[in-house]
């Protein structure tokens, strides 16, 4: 993590947006609870030393599309919406960063782990965040993770996520990320 400390984070003015797109997504998703779905908050941090001073921060909302398959015996793969809003940071500027895009989940009902896979679009607000050029506001997320469904219907996970432009424009750095996920089910 870098050296900025709370106050830093709370002067962020387009972070401040951010949060209120993300608490609209929360309140859309806990309005639509006959949806099975989860909602929750997501954490970066670094994930190579060209990444070393970024940081993200998210809420999301996750809709289950209800398109299963029965791959092989128990081995089940099902597919979800994801929507997610909050701020990208840099030592002292942010950027809102929003993303919607599939999920496809493997699962067995004999453990509770899944596997998860999925790509979104993605806008961030800034597309230059301190020295870095993103090459454009429109991004794309593609991230793998591992999740645990744990008790009272919290799912806790890991992914590793990389975002970039996919080249449709230069210049084309990417940014890597480690992600923490904590959800609740319903």
């Amino acid at each position: 993590m870098t050296g900025r400390n709370s106050s830093d984070i709370a002067n962020a003015p387009i972070q401040g947006r951010a949060w209120w797109i993300a608490a609209w997504i929360v309140s859309a998703a806990v309005a639509s609870t006959a949806l099975a779905g989860e909602i929750g908050v997501r954490a970066g941090i670094p994930a190579t030393d060209k990444d070393e001073e970024f940081e993200q921060y998210e809420f999301y909302y996750t809709h289950d599309l209800s398109w299963q398959l029965t791959v092989w015996g128990d081995l089940t793969a099902a597919t979800y919406l994801d929507t997610a809003a909050g701020a990208l940071l840099t030592n002292h500027e942010s950027a809102v960063i929003v993303s919607v895009g599939p999920i496809l989940s493997i699962t067995t009902p004999q453990l509770p782990v899944s596997i998860a896979i999925g790509v979104s679009p993605t806008f961030i607000s800034q597309d230059e965040l301190g020295v870095q050029d993103f090459g454009g506001q429109f991004q794309f997320i593609s991230h793998a993770g591992l999740f645990l469904k744990a008790p009272h219907d919290l799912r806790v996970g890991y992914r590793f996520q990389h975002m970039s432009n996919a080249s449709t424009r230069e210049p084309n750095p990417g940014l890597n990320l480690h992600t923490l996920t904590v959800g609740m089910m319903f």
